[in-house]
């Protein structure tokens, strides 16, 4: 174990030593967000997993029911706490106008996920029935 004295130069190498460390784990910290970020947002190949849901050219063709239950995240908690995950679904999804909640992004996902008379199931707030961010998707 080293030993250090704090009323010397010792602790100028502690300071040191503790700031590289912080860099370091900071770093990895950074590292392991976006690795758990790509692992779970990786591209699904559905003529792969679900070759009946597809034309005879490999083309999805959708599922007839999709239910779900999205997260409940207002924008101001995704602003604070989920700013790159709010960038990632704003960048990606057109019903996310104004300030929008979460569950938006998720009804324009399961949109695209439906078959042409599919049926979509929701558990969600009701905000999106009066408030702006919810005019495309009521349209």
């Amino acid at each position: 174990m080293k030993q250090f004295d704090l009323f010397g130069s010792d602790e100028d190498i502690f300071l040191k030593e503790s700031e590289d460390f912080l860099k370091k784990m900071e770093a990895k910290i950074e590292e392991l967000e976006k690795e758990s970020f790509q692992e779970e947002n990786e591209i699904f190949e559905w003529d792969k997993e679900f070759p009946q849901l597809c034309d005879e050219n490999g083309n999805f063709e959708g599922f007839d029911i999709v239910m779900g239950n999205p997260p409940y995240i207002d924008s101001e908690s995704m602003v604070k706490k989920n700013k790159i995950i709010r960038e990632h679904i704003k960048k990606n999804y057109k019903l996310t106008k104004g300030n929008w909640d979460i569950y938006i992004g998720f009804f324009e996902l399961a949109f695209n996920l439906l078959s042409e008379n599919g049926f979509l199931s929701f558990i969600t707030p009701d905000k999106w029935l009066s408030k702006s961010f919810g005019l495309e998707l009521r349209k």
